[in-house]
């Protein structure tokens, strides 16, 4: 993940509002795959740190018409 901007917002975490949370989506050309990465925060005194994301699983969806229930790639 090299995400520079979680979905065009730069949240502020605070004791008030200790995270962020928010959904992405990924096209995958296989049926599964895995993703993992840093976010690189900054402190309100203008130091910053990576936050390491550790690797974690994507599988592709499948469609209900499709009778084999077999992967719908691109």
């Amino acid at each position: 993940m090299n995400v520079y901007h979680p979905v065009c917002q730069e949240p502020v975490l605070s004791p008030e509002q200790p995270a962020f949370q928010y959904s992405s989506h990924v096209s995958l050309q296989a049926p599964s795959g895995h993703m993992w990465g840093t976010y690189k925060m900054e402190r309100r005194d203008g130091t910053s740190f990576d936050c390491k994301i550790p690797p974690f699983s994507l599988e592709s969806k499948t469609d209900d018409n499709n009778p084999n229930n077999t992967f719908l790639g691109n």
